[in-house]
């Protein structure tokens, strides 16, 4: 049996001038970082690293041109002993945790997620990979970094609209696995504005963390059909969404229509009410956050038919059961899409 352990570490805003401090005992390490980042602040931040690299994020990092390229980049670099340092949101995760796992079959790696939907997602779980042929995440595999720095600071610059995508994230958390957890949200969250109280953010991260690491604890490698499968609520239909728009619908928004999508095909097969489906769109417009999308049934499934989660009976995709609960369907059914689209 392999262990799939690593070190989680959240801190509180008054620590974040000793976020780094973790790297003070590792001495070979180099550094990957979001482009967007202020150099001088990651180079005075990581002031022991053996070399800085830049790099662009968004979907179009996760490609096969990409991952050559900075692996080419790092070849002459890197050691047994050295260690990876990715600093970004959930896309330069995703591209540095493949690197990591791909040289030299395998080196460390230390992930300091910058944004919301990487904080509280996309950096729990070990999933790395890059996209190929249109197909999300279609080539890569699970490997955690070895520690993990999660940080509320960071989030204080971002765009209203990363902070909704990353909000999308942990509110699937709350309403595939945890009814109370949704209603603190509904309660504390009543307007775009709240989006922008980092202080108020950072309450639920934690949680929503430790919730999600609980969900995967049992099923890390995602064979068992466990309550992990339920993480990807939103998500096939998001894909699509994310696809067909060439990726300018950025991955949480998609993945909220997804979920929206999801709550009105239960309620079709009988699975769900009409109560919570109204009760989440007001949550949703609350935070102005969109609840569909333009294209069309036949788009979504011919996009969706190459989704990495299909298997031999159709496209399996999940589906709520109240709130707090969820189910799999294993085979869409194109006539009940087309209603709902």
């Amino acid at each position: 049996m392999i262990s799939y352990g690593y070190s989680l570490h959240i801190q509180s805003a008054v620590y974040f001038s000793r976020s780094f401090d973790i790297l003070n005992s590792i001495s070979n390490y180099i550094v990957v970082y979001d482009q967007i980042l202020n150099p001088q602040y990651i180079e005075h931040a990581c002031a022991e690293a053996k070399l800085f690299v830049p790099w662009p994020s968004g979907e179009s990092t996760k490609s096969l041109s990409s991952y050559a390229q900075l692996t080419t980049h790092l070849t002459p670099y890197v050691t047994r002993d050295t260690t990876l340092v990715a600093i970004g949101g959930g896309t330069i995760g995703d591209l540095c945790g493949f690197v990591a796992a791909t040289l030299l079959r395998g080196i460390d790696w230390i992930f300091f997620p910058t944004t919301l939907l990487s904080q509280v997602d996309s950096s729990i779980g070990g999933k790395t990979g890059i996209n190929c042929n249109d197909i999300k995440n279609i080539i890569g595999c699970f490997y955690p970094p070895k520690i993990t720095v999660c940080h509320a600071d960071f989030l204080k610059t971002l765009p209203i609209g990363q902070l909704q995508s990353g909000y999308v994230e942990l509110l699937k958390h709350a309403l595939m696995c945890d009814k109370q957890l949704f209603n603190d949200l509904d309660n504390h969250f009543k307007s775009l504005n709240d989006l922008y109280d980092v202080g108020k953010l950072e309450k639920f991260i934690e949680p929503s963390v430790r919730l999600k690491l609980k969900i995967i604890g049992n099923d890390f490698l995602e064979k068992n059909y466990s309550d992990r499968i339920f993480l990807n609520l939103g998500h096939t239909f998001g894909h699509g969404i994310e696809t067909l728009s060439n990726f300018t619908i950025p991955h949480g928004i998609a993945v909220g229509i997804g979920i929206i999508i999801a709550y009105r095909y239960a309620i079709i097969q009988g699975l769900n009410s009409f109560d919570d489906l109204e009760k989440i769109i007001d949550h949703f417009n609350r935070l102005s956050l969109p609840i569909s999308c333009t294209f069309s049934a036949q788009d979504m499934i011919s996009v969706m038919s190459h989704d990495k989660k299909k298997n031999k009976d159709g496209i399996r995709v999940i589906l709520p059961k109240g709130l707090g609960q969820g189910c799999v369907i294993q085979n869409l059914d194109s006539t009940i899409l087309e209603k709902i689209m």
